[in-house]
This record gives structure tokens, sequence and C-alpha cells, in this order.
């Protein structure tokens, strides 16, 4: 996720690299035949672009702010994933207890501490279609041969939550009344991780992004044709400054569209996952050695 305020100009010219190619060729044939072009009287009134321009625009304002929804939806759902992680591990070291055997409640609690930490992890690359890393670190041998052949890791793992909670119940460990409340967490998190998967696998139609792009490109071809009349050596590098901006607010709102695709613009799943690991090692161990965050690529995240 980006939050520096002053932005790599690498990344910003990287989201329109090619398309300000094209537009410096574009303006530059353009503006060498800006004199014959004016001549033989091939121009437009500058109000017909003027005009698409402003269209162009208020379609561009529509999708950035629904991209921008998606987004900071994705966000919220990940705050709700913090609070509660950070809610199950309080409730399971305060609700859970037995003081003639505090060996194996202590166990216990650290494989609840472990299982969600890597359901956050599991859930995070999952979102991002990446690699499970993480897991072999987290969850036991056993449980990862029997968690590996899913489609759905997540779910597994949030199943398995319920089960050692079954076993805490057939102990005595905990009274039905607190182990509801925990139940309730769980499902807090089944109702998170369902949104998250609701976003990711909803896709923005596919027609609504080209006609935005063919009127930018209708747009680019027809504002040459409105200036020739105003300027002659300006026009080229004001015609690249007029339709970069299009280009760029167009490429942020797709980026932004799909908040667990990989990119700079994304909701930090990972970084917030690393965040819960070393947030619940701290609430079982104070002293607990804080694990670092995955590295930033060069753009500040969080």
């Amino acid at each position: 996720m980006l939050l520096n305020k002053k932005l790599p100009v690498r990344f910003l010219l990287g989201l329109v690299k090619y398309e300000l190619v094209l537009l410096i060729i574009y303006a530059t044939v353009i503006g060498a035949l800006s004199d014959q072009m004016r001549t033989n009287g091939l121009f437009i009134p500058v109000g017909i672009p003027a005009l698409l321009g402003t269209a162009i625009s208020l379609i561009l304002g529509f999708k950035i702010n629904q991209s921008y929804d998606r987004w900071w939806e994705a966000r919220k759902i990940w705050g709700a994933i913090v609070n509660d992680s950070r809610t199950l591990m309080r409730q399971s070291l305060y609700y859970i207890g037995n003081d003639n055997d505090p060996e194996g409640v202590k166990q216990l609690q650290e494989d609840i501490k472990s299982l969600q930490q890597a359901w956050c992890f599991a859930l995070a690359r999952s979102l991002r279609g990446e690699e499970q890393k993480e897991l072999p670190r987290l969850l036991s041998a056993d449980l990862l041969k029997r968690t590996g052949h899913f489609d759905n890791i997540p779910n597994h793992l949030l199943k398995h939550h319920t089960q050692l909670l079954q076993e805490a119940r057939k102990q005595g460990w905990i009274n039905d009344f607190n182990a509801t409340l925990i139940d309730q967490t769980h499902t807090r998190l089944c109702n998170s991780m369902g949104m998250a998967e609701r976003i990711k696998n909803t896709v923005f139609p596919r027609t609504y992004g080209l006609v935005v792009r063919f009127f930018i490109y209708l747009f680019v071809l027809l504002l040459p044709y409105g200036l020739i009349e105003y300027f002659t050596i300006l026009e080229a590098p004001l015609i690249v400054l007029i339709c970069i901006p299009f280009f760029s607010l167009e490429k942020s709102a797709v980026l932004l569209q799909d908040p667990f695709g990989g990119y700079p613009t994304d909701t930090p799943v990972l970084t917030i996952a690393s965040t819960i690991e070393n947030n619940l090692n701290t609430m079982v161990n104070e002293h607990s050695e804080l694990r670092p965050l995955p590295p930033n690529r060069g753009y500040y995240i969080i």
C-alpha cells in the first residue's frame, strides 16, 4: 500500500509508460504536420474534444469512486480480522482454564494461537493466489498434511478452530456460555473471509472498462485537430500534458478494483497478517520476539 507523500516517479510513469510513448510519437507527428494540416483546413472546433473530455472526466470520476469503495471495503474487512483475531486470543487466554491440567490448557492456547496465525496467512495467500509459504512453520506436520489437499485452506483451518473449541468443552476447560462467545468470534472470522472472497471473485464488467478506454483514445485522436488552429510549437507537449492525466486516472482505477492483486496499491494483507502474528505472540508471551514485516519492495506498506 502506497503511503509515502512523495510517490516514486518510476511508479507514476510505470502506470502509463506505453501510453506515454504512443502519445509522444502521435503528438510529434501531428506537430510536424500542423502547418500543412492548418493550410488544408484539417481541424475541428476545440469545443468537440473539450465536450468529450468533460464527459470522460465524469465517467472516470464514477469509476474511481467505485474502485475506491472496493479497496476501502477490503481494508475494513482486514481491520475486522485484526480485531477478531485479538479477541479470539484474549477469549482463549481468559475463558479456557483448568487448575488440574495447566500444561494441557497452555498447549491448547498455543495451538489456538498458531492456528489463528496460520489462518490469517492462509487467507492472505489464498486471496492473492500465491503459495502458502508460512503454513509449514505454524502448523504441525500432521495438520499440514491433512490441510494441503483442500482447495479452500482457510475454511478448513477455521473448521479446525471449532474442533479445538469442542475439545476444550469435552475436557471441561470452558463452560457453554464462554464457548458460545468464542464460537461467535469464529463466525465473524468466517463472515470476513466470505466478504474478502466475494470482492476477489467479483470483477468489474469487462465492457465497462473497454468503453472508458475507447472514449479516452477517441479524445486523444481528436484533441490535436482542435488545437492546430491555436498552437504551433507548444502543441505536442500540450497534448501530452492534457492526455496523460486521463490515462493515469484510468489505470489507478483499474488497480484499485482488485485490492488483492499483488499491486503496490493493494490492501497489504501479508503485512497485516504479520502484524496479527506479532500481536498474538505478545499476548501469549509478553517477551516474545517480534518477526520482521515483509519487505516493502520499494514502497511503504502497513
